[in-house]
């Protein structure tokens, strides 16, 4: 499993892209596909900043939702998943990407509405 944007998680039996906080990645994930050379995963995890002020908190630049999704699309493995979490369904090219799920995440009242896409990796 890799986890992209994966802040202050601690290490684990996974491995980890970040570009600010210590990974096993410390980079950007758009650079992600040169810096593994061709290595890929059969799930992906991604937690990007939802908006420009959670960006800002965060310490990290916001990221272009599309570019991730092609970035992602070359270190994910034919046929397996990426599990995206954010407050919008991100574009996305079909010919990279098939919608296999979506789930709507509701902590409590006042609080963002999240949704969990589901992404099989087309062959």
């Amino acid at each position: 499993t890799l986890h992209v944007f994966s802040g202050s998680l601690a290490a684990g039996q996974y491995r980890r892209c970040d570009a600010v906080q210590e990974a096993e990645y410390q980079c950007s994930v758009y650079d992600l596909p040169a810096r593994v050379a061709g290595e890929t995963w059969p799930l992906v995890l991604a937690d990007p900043p939802y908006s420009a002020a959670d960006a800002e908190k965060y310490g990290t630049p916001m990221v272009n939702r599309g570019k991730v999704l092609r970035a992602l699309a070359q270190v994910t493995a034919p046929g397996r998943h990426l599990v995206w979490l954010d407050t919008v369904w991100p574009m996305h090219r079909k010919a990279e990407w098939r919608t296999a799920g979506r789930i709507l995440l509701q902590r409590s009242t006042n609080h963002r509405v999240r949704l969990v896409s589901i992404f099989e990796r087309v062959a």
